[in-house]
């Protein structure tokens, strides 16, 4: 029997390994064993050596409610009563489609969200796009039927879509295909051969005539095709003329032969930005990991569709102290961000990176042995005549391609010779992967489903993870793995990123969401006069430490909801990292570079601890294709 889907999250191997029935929480400088959070007997320890009561008084009231399920609006506070569902209150109730949107409320969802009819969404298009995802918010385009964007009617004028034929709507000659707008509607031009009336040219130009083509007179930028008018002639369209025409995206940029788009500039395709991402916005993306809504733009504080919620890219990066020339990751990478690099190479890693090792783009910051390509991943099933067959962690039975499989790499499987004895990778352990898989290959890997959305899924930063993924991804992205002494560096000389104070309060195990940020802050519990309050040098909103954050509620046994989506926690390093999140991180900083295998060089693992409780200041390390379900990882660039 596989133990390691058995029992799930437990502690690293060479530390103290104790029965969950009997474990005891950690304290900063060392590590816990994982623990079912539904126990109620359990006793914790937080970081400062305190000890706090257990969560309800036997001789105290029995609360209306101790977990979300509990309540109608899936709102249970830290006071045990249910909450009145909300249009704010960050959770998907009543008859919403999606959190906080949608259904008869009428606050219309935002692109991405999900959707049962076009009126739930800010676009007006609700579509399932086959992409497995169901019903969602689709971003205005000239093809979806509906007058939507800045489109003057159904998929014409405006500023991206066709240009409308005579009798549709206008606001402008420019939407027209005739060029004539009159009364607001397209309407035919006035052929006669000769320039009069307002024209500037024969037949074109002036406020009623279509535009006029280059080399033709005109008086201002809007009497020409080109919307450029130099010395009273309509110019071709060029990059350098400060206006979007031509086939241009955005001003000077985007479309055949132009300039790339810098980030946040309108494109259509990868190849408009400079990033070679075209997010799901249609606007360029700082890396082209960050093309994805979910992961790639949720990142800082607050829940996605929470009021309030400020969030950025997650690929946004900031410079390491004392080391110039390194533009830091100030997030994890989150599973959104590998799911976008994987669709890209099609699953197929091992190509992938013998084409950047072909083009010399390979270095020695980011080693990638080429002895280590049988163990990459060729495609999401895996498989395929001579590839390497070995068993797993608890089977010695040989798995023929054992490495070829994405899914096996960032599910619950765990390669042969895992330093962790229990990973807590396998969703029903209790345990999790954040990489989402379907129930149909979480099936065939001998897991559970998911108890979480995709969408939620994909906000959270990655683990169970190895090596070579993590430095393919990052490759990929145009950086490498971060080395320990740039993680140290971000994190600066104080026992906390942030500084000295406040102290993590970890609420243990034992406890329920309703004493764990983000649904308890430290001043709700203090107010409530809970057992679990933090005291005055203490906080929940720090880090995310032994089980002091949970979003969403849990729901059967996946542990998703523990690992944090990058950025929501309040601790910075000194330059804005966010370095508390939940997830020990994989390093670059590798034993041997040049090793006949994976199996024989080790990663050094970063020091800031994990949601399960690991010691903040402690480090370890494991072989390259170790995956452990505490341990994500983040990216170093060149540039910012």
């Amino acid at each position: 029997m596989n133990r390691t889907r058995l029992i799930g999250f437990v502690m690293l191997a060479g530390l103290v390994a104790v029965p969950v029935a009997c474990s005891s929480t950690p304290t900063p400088g060392g590590g816990d064993p994982d623990a079912a959070p539904t126990s109620t007997t359990e006793p914790t320890t937080n970081p400062t050596g305190t000890t706090p009561s257990t969560d309800a008084s036997p001789d105290g009231p029995k609360p209306d409610c101790e977990k979300p399920a509990d309540c109608s609006s899936n709102i249970c506070l830290p006071t045990g009563k249910c909450a009145t569902a909300s249009l704010t209150d960050g959770v998907q109730n009543n008859d919403e489609t999606d959190v906080d949107c949608g259904g008869i409320s009428r606050k219309l969802c935002e692109d991405g969200k999900k959707c049962l009819t076009r009126n739930d969404c800010k676009s007006i298009v609700c579509k399932d796009t086959g992409d497995g995802q169901g019903l969602r918010c689709q971003p205005p385009t000239g093809t979806d039927l509906t007058r939507n964007g800045d489109e003057t009617d159904i998929d014409c004028g405006g500023a991206n879509a066709p240009k409308c034929a005579t009798g549709l709507k206008c606001g402008a000659k420019l939407d027209c295909a005739s060029g004539v707008c009159t009364a607001n509607l397209c309407s035919a031009p006035a052929i006669d051969g000769v320039q009069n009336g307002t024209e500037t040219d024969i037949d074109c130009g002036g406020p009623t005539a279509p535009a006029c083509a280059d080399t033709k007179m005109c008086g201002v930028g809007s009497d020409c095709t080109s919307l450029v008018c130099t010395g009273g002639t309509c110019r071709a369209p060029s990059p350098t003329d400060t206006v979007k025409n031509g086939d241009e995206t955005d001003v000077d940029c985007g479309g055949a032969g132009n300039p790339k788009c810098t980030t946040a500039k309108v494109c259509k395709v990868a190849s408009d930005c400079a990033s070679d991402g075209c997010a799901f916005d249609f606007k360029c993306a700082p890396r082209p990991s960050c093309v994805v809504r979910n992961g790639g733009n949720t990142c800082g504080r607050g829940e996605v569709g929470q009021v309030g919620a400020d969030h950025e890219s997650c690929c946004a990066t900031a410079p390491v102290p004392g080391m110039p020339g390194v533009n830091l990751g100030k997030y994890g990478v989150t599973a959104g961000r590998m799911r976008a690099f994987l669709a890209a190479v099609s699953g197929n890693v091992r190509a992938f990176i013998q084409a950047e090792r072909a083009a010399g783009r390979i270095t020695a910051a980011g080693p990638m042995a080429a002895t280590w390509d049988p163990y990459l991943p060729t495609s999401f099933a895996g498989g395929g005549a001579g590839e390497l067959a070995e068993g797993s962690q608890n089977d010695a039975t040989p798995i023929a391609g054992v490495y070829t499989s994405v899914n096996r790499h960032l599910g619950g499987f765990i390669f042969r010779n895992n330093t962790q004895t229990l990973t807590g990778c396998y969703v029903n352990s209790p345990g999790t992967h954040t990489y989402w898989m379907t129930p149909a290959v979480q099936t065939s890997l001998q897991d559970s489903a998911h108890g979480q959305s995709q969408d939620t899924a994909d906000t959270k930063g990655l683990q169970c993870v190895n090596y070579l993924m993590a430095q393919a991804f990052c490759i990929w992205d145009g950086g490498r793995l971060q080395t320990v002494a740039e993680y140290n560096a971000a994190w600066g000389a104080s026992t906390y990123a942030w500084g000295a104070t406040p102290t993590p309060k970890g609420q243990g195990s034992a406890t329920f969401a309703g004493n764990r940020f983000p649904t308890a802050t430290d001043a709700s519990l203090r107010a409530a006069g809970s057992p679990f309050a933090p005291n005055a040098s203490q906080s929940i909103e720090f880090a995310n430490f032994n089980y002091s954050y949970e979003y969403p509620n849990m729901i059967g046994t996946d542990y998703m909801v523990f690992v944090g989506a990058p950025g929501r926690l309040r601790g910075r390093g000194p330059n804005g990292h966010s370095l508390n999140d939940g997830l020990m991180e994989i390093t670059g900083t590798i034993s041997a570079p040049t090793a006949a295998t994976p199996f024989a060089s080790s990663m050094t693992w970063a020091k800031n601890g994990s949601f399960e409780g690991h010691g903040v200041g402690s480090t370890h390390s494991s072989h390259l294709l170790n995956k452990y379900g505490k341990l994500g990882f983040r990216c170093a660039y060149p540039t910012p």
